[in-house]
C-alpha cells in the first residue's frame, strides 16, 4: 500500500524552552533563596552612595546597613542629620530608582562615627567578620557556586555576600 505524500507535513515544533532561565534570573533567584539579596542590595547602595549623593553628603554620611527594606544611615552630626532628614523622600527615591526597584522603603538615621578608608583601631575583645578565616571545604563550596557566573561584578558581589554568611554562620 502505497503512503499518501499529498499531505502536508506539520512543521517541526520548536523545542520549549519552559526549563531555561536567564543566568541573571537564575543569580537573583538564587540570593533571594538564600536572603542575599538584601546584603547584594546593600552592596549596591554603598557602591553607588557617592555617585547618587556628590561628595559632600558622601563624605558626611554612610549607608551602614540595609535591614528589612529600611536603610541605616550613619551621619557625623545631629545637623547632617536634620539636613539630610529635609531630603529623605527625594535619596529613597534615588536609590530605588539606581536599583531598579523598590528596595528601602524607609531610612533611619543615626549619628556615628563613619568608616575610614584604612584601618582603624578596633576594641580587641570583639571578634570581627574579618578575622574568621573559612575553612577549604567552604571556599570550594563558594569557587563552585559562583564559577557559571559571568559578569565579574556580580560574581564578586555573590561570592562576598556568601563570604559574609557562612563567617556569620561560624561565629554562632
Amino acid at each position: 500500500m502505497a503512503q499518501d505524500y499529498t499531505k502536508k507535513r506539520h512543521p517541526r515544533k520548536r523545542r520549549s524552552r519552559k526549563g531555561l532561565q536567564r543566568s541573571g534570573d537564575l543569580i537573583h533567584k538564587i540570593a533571594r533563596s538564600l536572603n542575599f539579596q538584601s546584603q547584594l542590595d546593600e552592596y549596591y547602595i554603598q557602591k553607588y552612595y557617592a555617585e547618587l549623593f556628590g561628595r559632600d553628603i558622601s563624605k558626611n554620611s554612610f549607608p551602614a546597613k540595609l535591614i528589612n527594606r529600611s536603610l541605616h544611615l550613619t551621619v557625623i552630626s545631629s545637623a547632617w542629620l536634620m539636613q539630610l532628614s529635609f531630603i529623605k523622600a527625594d535619596m529613597i527615591s534615588k536609590i530605588n530608582g539606581k536599583l531598579g526597584k523598590k528596595s528601602v522603603t524607609n531610612i533611619i538615621f543615626r549619628v556615628g562615627k563613619l568608616p575610614k578608608s584604612g584601618i582603624e583601631k578596633r576594641p580587641a575583645d570583639k571578634v570581627y567578620l574579618g578575622d574568621i578565616k573559612l575553612d577549604d571545604e567552604t571556599e570550594m563550596v563558594i569557587a563552585r557556586d559562583t564559577r557559571h557566573i559571568k559578569d565579574d561584578t556580580i560574581k564578586r558581589a555573590v561570592k562576598a555576600a556568601q563570604t559574609m554568611y557562612y563567617k556569620r554562620k561560624s561565629k554562632k
